[in-house]
């Protein structure tokens, strides 16, 4: 009998063949079970971990939403391989964004005779002739997708839920369909989870259990009252997700195979056979409704302990009057090994949604900026957080500094230093004073991640943003401009030792907000401007040097 389906790009381990060699017996993350031969691309050790690892590492994929989707051959920009073709997609599949450098960008849009505008450029996987692994470019367009991972709500969970409504029940992914624990595997996948296979796995899953078994009737429907829409639950061989109540009926959404409308004529029996609605008053085979049957409904939600890692801005912090957007949080990210007691704080820059319409100071005694920027020389005021600039293929300077400070804080923590998150996300409601303010209180040093919004045609290389003499008339830049100083030109020695082009001699004096408002030692380190590679390899490498630069600053220092 047939065991389950395998998405698009899953890694599988191959344990044995069979005699002839047309099958193979495959271990994955959820399943095991033997595969026609003709299915698999062979790959090396470092294609395979790549391709195990990148759901991990910020946004460098996109995460198929669309229920399923067919999408012609010409959505390929390459024809690489025996028959190119695009493959049927479905729900949950994770594509590898493709990288490329400004020339095989302006190539594409020779090639295709468009500019994938409203669409990401990705990897399709095919099988060569030798069955290595090779890839074909591709557009998806953004309607049936998502850049990353799906943010987990009932909304987005419900939304994904219902759009296979109708869609044919198959046991094990028989005929392309799904059984009730791979609908539900498929659907929290495009949030990140990684889903056991058959429903008594999935119920012992970690999460919040809320068990319902040993209750009463009016027991069990009482604690039903209490559990919100969305929620998984399970009955002996069966998973759905919980729907809620109306007009005295609680209801699920699950893919199904039958069920039985009147407890005491087992004659009318519905062959649902597809994703369904249903009350659930309605009866299994054994007799019992599907409330009586319950046993248990798996609450996936946040232990806590995230609560306890946000850090807000406390008003009575010096300069924290001075901030106007500061409703958000940043997060505190503590090592486990080679503790070394110092807190990193990583500003990954931009990223404040509303943040262009406010205007703060530029200094604390309010005084015109000495240099010119983003805002002008000698304005009193800039922008609360600016928008940033864009790169060349249009993906925002916001988005590329959230994933070098993403790699940087998994290398800082395994360095053993603590790191303060001022933005971990798309958009945190932290103004530039507010996250600098939060940095002050609670972190030794200050590192904003930026990328430079010149005008140049080429990639000028790196700089960091040398704080200029006037600001020295600040107590509390004074305090902090010597360690700063040094702390940019580790910064920079170790992006320059990886290989990397240095602007200006690796300085170039800025006026900015960050360091006019700091009391600990800061930088704003530039990675590079609008012409610069951002594909994953290109910001690994940049991330590597800045941890190697801080490394050797604390030891510097200490």
């Amino acid at each position: 009998s047939q065991n389950s389906g395998i998405l698009m790009n899953e890694p599988v381990l191959v344990l044995w063949y069979s005699r002839d060699g047309k099958w193979l017996y495959v271990q994955t993350s959820y399943c095991f079970g033997w595969i026609h031969r003709e299915d698999i691309a062979f790959c090396t050790d470092e294609e395979f971990e790549r391709h195990f690892d990148y759901t991990l590492k910020g946004e460098t994929f996109v995460t198929v939403t669309a229920e399923r989707c067919t999408l012609g051959n010409e959505y390929l920009l390459t024809n690489l391989g025996p028959e190119p073709k695009m493959p049927k997609l479905f729900m949950g599949t994770y594509i590898e964004l493709a990288s490329i450098d400004e020339s095989e960008f302006e190539l594409i849009q020779k090639q295709s005779g468009r500019t994938p505008y409203g669409s990401y450029i990705v990897k399709i996987p095919f099988k060569k002739a030798d069955e290595s692994l090779g890839y074909n470019y591709a557009v998806i367009p953004e309607s049936v997708c998502v850049r990353g991972l799906l943010p987990y709500t009932q909304r987005n969970e419900l939304k994904l839920a219902f759009s296979s409504l109708g869609q044919r029940y198959g046991w094990g992914g028989m005929a392309e369909s799904r059984d009730c624990s791979e609908y539900t595997k498929d659907i929290f996948r495009c949030f990140g989870f990684t889903f056991a296979r058959n429903s008594r796995s999935q119920m012992a899953m970690p999460g919040v259990s809320v068990e319902f078994e040993k209750l009463s009737d009016s027991e069990k429907t009482a604690r039903l009252d209490k559990i919100p829409p969305g929620t998984l639950m399970g009955v002996p061989g069966h998973v759905f997700l919980y729907l809620g109540k109306e007009d005295d009926k609680y209801y699920a959404i699950s893919a199904l195979g039958s069920y039985y409308p009147d407890g005491k004529d087992f004659t009318r029996k519905v062959d649902a056979n597809s994703v369904n609605v249903n009350t659930m008053d309605v009866r299994r085979k054994t007799g019992k409704t599907w409330t009586e049957a319950l046993m248990q409904a798996k609450l996936l939600v946040d232990d806590g302990n995230f609560e306890e890692r946000k850090i807000t801005l406390d008003k009575k912090w010096e300069f924290a009057s001075f901030s106007k957007i500061n409703s958000g949080a940043a997060e505190i990210n503590r090592a486990k090994k080679n503790i070394k007691n110092f807190v990193v704080a990583v500003n990954a820059g931009h990223g404040t949604k509303g943040g262009s319409s406010v205007k703060t100071y530029c200094h604390p005694d309010k005084s015109p900026k000495v240099t010119g920027g983003t805002t002008a020389k000698g304005e009193t005021q800039s922008y609360a957080v600016s928008d940033g600039m864009y790169f060349y293929d249009k993906t925002s300077e916001a988005f590329v500094n959230l994933q070098v400070a993403l790699l940087l804080k998994d290398k800082l923590l395994n360095e053993g230093f603590d790191v303060l998150m001022l933005r971990s996300t798309d958009d945190v409601q932290l103004d530039n004073i507010a996250r600098t303010v939060i940095a002050n209180n609670n972190a030794h040093i200050h590192v904003a991640i930026h990328f430079d919004g010149d005008s140049q045609k080429k990639d000028k290389g790196c700089f960091y943003c040398g704080i200029p003499e006037e600001l020295k008339k600040f107590k509390n830049v004074r305090a902090h401009y010597e360690n700063s100083e040094k702390l940019g030109n580790f910064l920079t020695n170790s992006l320059k030792n990886c290989g990397l082009q240095l602007y200006n001699g690796g300085r170039y004096e800025v006026d900015l907000t960050q360091t006019s408002f700091s009391t600990i030692p800061t930088v704003d380190i530039e990675l590079g401007n609008s012409h610069t590679r951002h594909d994953l390899v290109s910001l690994e490498k940049r991330a590597q040097a800045l941890c190697d630069g801080i490394k050797k600053y604390y030891e510097a220092i200490k």
